[in-house]
């Protein structure tokens, strides 16, 4: 599987979707990056 990179501006939206949304898994699913990835840059914000 490739590497895949995320900028700094990247991460910040998809944080805030997932505290929008309340939910990393779905956001996670969405982008398909693992959930616990999401919650991390989420709880970052």
């Amino acid at each position: 599987m490739a590497d895949r990179r995320f900028t700094r501006e990247q991460k910040i939206k998809i944080g805030r979707e997932a505290i929008e949304a309340g939910n990393a898994s779905l956001v996670g699913r969405r982008y398909q990056i693992h959930a616990t990835v999401v919650a991390r840059w989420a709880k970052a914000l």
